[in-house]
């Protein structure tokens, strides 16, 4: 690389690149590591993508495009302003990923949750937070076992401050009693659910930890 800035000490780049880092402003870090290879193999530590917040509302080709070289570090992700494609795409393509929060979105409908049939994520804690404004999670009973499916390893799911059109535990047991009858498979491994419901009777709770017999604590929060 030619010019002053090429003999610099790896320290001094890190530090240079070191606003980039705290600000999580992964466009630009993924458009500063083409800049050289020295560039690109500080960019590229791992250390830098374990734990990432996507602030701005991002298409999922710009995430395709920009996070290709690191979706196999990325360990914890929050997104804002997330939308379906996006929310599919991240399900679906990040198989380091563990941690996963959306928060802030205007609408999400059943496509964000029609996922690929085979699993490639590692996702073990899942929190969706609408916010204030309460906004509205097309998450019915089928399509909340779709997640589940999609999600194998999941332990810890948690939904709040949103309206979603399942409105009773009753619901979501008669979907996860038709999803077994249709399909055998290993129990759920989730161990704590949070659901925006309202508060359900003691033959419910029994028949959901029939369907989900590792499940420990559930907290149902009337919106």
């Amino acid at each position: 690389m030619m010019g002053p800035i090429g003999i610099l000490p790896i320290e001094l780049l890190y530090e240079i690149f070191k606003p980039f880092h705290d600000d999580l402003d992964f466009i630009t870090l993924a458009t500063l590591r083409q800049v050289c290879v020295q560039w690109r193999q500080i960019i590229d530590q791992p250390c830098h993508w374990r734990d990432l917040r996507i602030t701005r509302p991002e298409p999922a080709y710009l995430l395709k495009r920009h996070l290709r070289a690191h979706h196999a570090q990325i360990q914890r992700l929050t997104l804002h302003h997330v939308k379906d494609d996006v929310l599919r795409h991240v399900l679906s393509s990040y198989p380091a990923l563990q941690q996963l929060c959306i928060t802030q979105w205007i609408t999400l409908t059943h496509h964000a949750f029609r996922l690929i049939a085979t699993p490639t994520t590692g996702v073990q804690r899942l929190e969706i937070l609408g916010g204030p404004q309460r906004p509205f999670l097309a998450l019915d009973g089928p399509a909340l076992v779709r997640l589940l499916d999609a999600c194998p390893c999941i332990t810890h799911l948690s939904i709040q401050q949103c309206i979603m059109p399942l409105r009773s535990i009753s619901l979501l047991v008669k979907a996860l009693q038709a999803h077994h009858r249709r399909q055998k498979h290993a129990p759920y491994h989730l161990t704590s659910l949070t659901l925006p419901i309202g508060a359900c009777t003691d033959a419910e709770k029994r028949l959901l930890h029939q369907q989900l017999p590792h499940l420990m604590h559930l907290h149902l929060q009337q919106t």
